[in-house]
């Protein structure tokens, strides 16, 4: 039986037709079950407001939602020892611990780079592209000058952006929103 844990940013790949997105798809499809934390609905609806994109509820469908039934400090405690992540991604890859304490047993779908490193080291197969280092130069240097307050908020949807492979609102507009697989 093959079981993905989804990242938000696999799945927003898909719905915007990101790069790598068909082979995504092509890989959720011939799961038998495909997981993920309750947090990746805030983080989608999140995202297509931000990019003015009109949500369809078709795209959750398909996604088994982990509800944790105890605190996962055990999880949010060893998931660190791996590598830092964000609070979000440390908590999809907790949730991929609670459900799969063998690692090697759950592919995590990710395009997420440092959280696809993570996963790497804690023994989950990670399935997507994730972004190299290198794409993510101009989310990680700002001018000196800039007030920190500003610099937070650049970084925050800059580094959202280029992580996540996302684009533009103009260009997210333009895009097909259908998924790239008819199965779905």
């Amino acid at each position: 039986m093959s079981v993905t844990y989804v990242d938000s940013s696999a799945l927003i790949a898909i719905t915007l037709d990101e790069p790598g997105a068909s082979s995504l798809a092509r890989h959720f499809n011939a799961c038998a079950r495909l997981v993920s934390s309750n947090l990746l609905e805030a983080e989608l609806r999140s995202t297509f407001a931000r990019e003015h994109v009109d949500f369809r509820e078709h795209v959750l469908a398909a996604i088994d939602w982990i509800l944790p039934d105890r605190p996962l400090t055990g999880e949010l405690t060893s998931v660190p020892d791996a590598g830092y992540l964000r609070g979000a991604s440390l908590w999809h890859l907790a949730t991929a611990l609670y459900i799969s304490p063998h690692p090697g047993a759950l592919t995590v779908a990710t395009l997420d780079v440092r959280q696809a490193s993570v996963a790497t080291v804690l023994g989950f197969r990670v399935m997507g592209k994730p972004k190299t280092p290198d794409s993510l130069h101009c989310a990680l240097s700002y001018p000196r000058n800039t007030a920190p307050g500003r610099r937070m908020a650049r970084n925050a949807r800059t580094s959202y952006t280029f992580v996540m492979g996302l684009r533009s609102a103009p260009e997210a507009r333009r895009v097909s929103h259908a998924w790239p697989v008819a199965s779905w």
